[in-house]
């Protein structure tokens, strides 16, 4: 039986993807940066709580790398969130429009409203390495 059970796991993480996320456009060390993997549009993009991973990295660098593990073949979104003051929050003006810098994949930034899960998405295929460019900026 347990010989099964540890097949079986060696075998998802066999079959396991992985996406890593390059991120530029870092202007300041203030705050932290919030990655999120999204693989469904609610909560996209800001939602940690919504997304299926998320990590941080504090007094950022101007670039990161994060990379997400053993993940099964799908469609995604990431979203990165530079929260300069600290507040563990997205600030946001009208429409949702964040006020700190922020990057999607695909690096789509609409000018008047928050960008679509659907705008940002890319597949992710069974035992793929992705490699995902984010680069931030500041809001307009």
């Amino acid at each position: 039986m347990k010989s099964n059970l540890l097949i079986a796991l060696l075998a998802i993480t066999l079959n396991a993807a992985s996406i890593t996320v390059n991120i530029s456009g870092i202007q300041t060390k203030d705050g932290f940066l919030r990655i999120i993997l999204f693989s469904k549009a609610e909560g996209f993009p800001s939602n940690y709580t919504k997304g299926i991973r998320d990590t941080s990295i504090v007094t950022p660098e101007k670039s990161e790398t994060v990379t997400f593990t053993n993940l099964p073949a799908g469609t995604y979104s990431v979203s990165v969130l530079h929260d300069r003051n600290g507040n563990k929050k997205m600030d946001s003006g009208m429409f949702g429009i964040p006020k700190e810098p922020w990057g999607v994949s695909n690096n789509v930034h609409p000018k008047t409203r928050v960008p679509k899960f659907e705008e940002c998405d890319f597949l992710l295929k069974s035992e793929e390495i992705k490699t995902v460019l984010i680069t931030i900026t500041l809001p307009k």
